[in-house]
């Protein structure tokens, strides 16, 4: 299927082709969680802790979500309450994303030049 995954170290969001079964691979996850985006999508991720507190992170400034994420994440469509191809791409998702990187001087995440 099509997902596309939004990487917040290279502040890149591309277009994969990845069959259901390797989608934990594919994010180097052992444990998958996911977040509704809207009715037809789903966030899925890795939401280790130790993700928490690396360098790179992204947002939804839309106010999709509330939160920071760190890592990289995978936007999946849904179909029936299973998972399908995205029907986003990339430069839609890209335009809803804020990316942010630690400020060491400041001692806080800051939207990234």
């Amino acid at each position: 299927m099509q997902v596309l995954r939004i990487d917040p170290t290279t502040r890149t969001v591309e277009l994969l082709e990845v069959e259901p079964e390797e989608v934990a691979q594919t994010l180097h996850a052992s444990t998958l969680h996911s977040l509704e985006l809207d009715a037809d999508h789903v966030l899925v991720m890795d939401d280790d802790p130790l993700y928490a507190g690396q360098s790179a992170r992204f947002s939804f400034h839309d106010g999709t979500v509330a939160r920071p994420f760190f890592g990289p994440a995978l936007v999946i469509g849904l179909a029936n309450s299973n998972w399908a191809h995205t029907t986003l791409d990339a430069a839609q998702v890209a335009a809803r994303l804020q990316w942010e990187v630690w400020d060491a001087t400041a001692q806080r995440y800051v939207v990234a030049p």
